[in-house]
């Protein structure tokens, strides 16, 4: 057992280090703003954002939702073409609290610690604010660093009906294959790729098989499904894998003045506007059979004018159509072949998909 005086020297050398620690986080901040890594930032999570749909050139100083913090943006290693996006850090005072009052019940329910999960902007040499994700923690004695990455793309699905945007980091997935993977039978992409996103209760429900397009504005975008989802390292990131997919023109949207692009928006009856034309149909099930019984559609608009699409190729010869004022009733004409495969219907620009199913 340790005598006595081996316990006081154990404790004044603990008391002397902590002393130490305090010296250092006072002197620390005294010569905060004489550091040129130091920065005006501001910090928020997705619901607390005036400007969700920019990235750079922020303006964080007139945006009441987000809260000022004090920075040091601290560069560690420098990107080069041969590795995926270099991570930053990013450093806050000694004494520096969780601000925000909201953290807690948004992102801290998800076992997440201040301030993973969070955006910052943060200014360039210029001044021009830009928008980052704050993904992980260094746990480091003396002084406490943070990484974080800049978000690079704005990433947009639909779940249940509904439109989402949400800014985030696409990472490359280090690859070594063709692209490609064919066996006796098959041939499919094999590219994959990740989104890391801060969790809440929008991108918590990305899961396994979603489909989301993630591509430059291109009339055949590239599109991609969820295939790993990790959201425990850390707590408050929800690091997504996917694979590549094919672009399909029946179920996928692409509007290149707008910008917007959507995987499987055709199969989500997204709401319309009250100019735009409705479709409706007499079942249940978004099905067509081979050789079955018609299906009835019906166009809320006078006068409608219809077209029929299977892989972006008119389908009408296929199809037995009869048509009365503002309804059609469709039977489906082709044969096994076809099964799996989505008939769009388009009347006035609106479009309702079918998918071709056995009799």
């Amino acid at each position: 057992m340790p005598s006595r005086e081996v316990y006081k020297t154990r404790l004044g050398a603990s008391n002397m280090g902590q002393a130490l620690k305090i010296q250092s986080d006072l002197q620390m901040e005294a010569s905060w703003f004489l550091d040129l890594q130091s920065k005006e930032c501001y910090i928020y999570d997705y619901f607390h954002d005036s400007e969700p749909d920019l990235c750079k050139g922020l303006s964080p100083a007139s945006d009441s939702l987000k809260t000022k913090i004090d920075a040091k943006y601290i560069v560690t290693q420098y990107p080069t073409l041969s590795k995926d996006q270099v991570e930053y850090h990013l450093m806050f005072k000694p004494s520096q609290e969780n601000p925000l009052s909201y953290y807690e019940s948004s992102l801290g329910k998800y076992g997440s610690e201040f301030p993973i999960g969070l955006y910052v902007d943060v200014p360039d040499n210029k001044g021009v604010y830009r928008k980052w994700l704050i993904c992980a923690r260094d746990y480091e004695q003396q002084f406490v660093k943070y990484s974080i990455l800049p978000c690079n793309y704005y990433f947009k699905w639909i779940y249940e009906y509904q439109k989402y945007e949400m800014w985030g980091v696409a990472r490359i997935q280090s690859s070594y294959n063709s692209g490609i993977w064919q066996d006796f039978k098959i041939t499919s992409m094999e590219n994959q790729n990740k989104i890391w996103l801060p969790m809440n209760n929008i991108s918590e429900n990305l899961y396994y098989n979603q489909r989301i397009i993630i591509s430059a504005p291109i009339p055949k975008p590239i599109t991609w499904e969820i295939t790993k989802v990790e959201n425990t390292h850390p707590f408050g990131i929800n690091k997504l894998s996917v694979a590549q997919t094919k672009f399909n023109p029946n179920t996928d949207y692409v509007n290149l003045e707008t910008g917007e692009m959507y995987a499987d928006y055709y199969k989500n009856n997204i709401p319309l506007d009250e100019d735009d034309t409705v479709l409706t149909i007499n079942s249940k099930e978004k099905t067509i059979k081979v050789g079955g019984s018609s299906r009835k559609i019906t166009s809320s608009t006078e006068n409608p004018s219809w077209s029929f699409l299977i892989d972006g190729v008119d389908a009408t010869s296929l199809l037995d159509i009869y048509s009365e004022d503002n309804n059609i009733s469709i039977t489906f004409l082709g044969d096994e072949t076809y099964i799996g495969k989505i008939l769009t219907v388009i009347c006035n620009q609106t479009t309702l998909s079918l998918e071709i199913v056995s009799l």
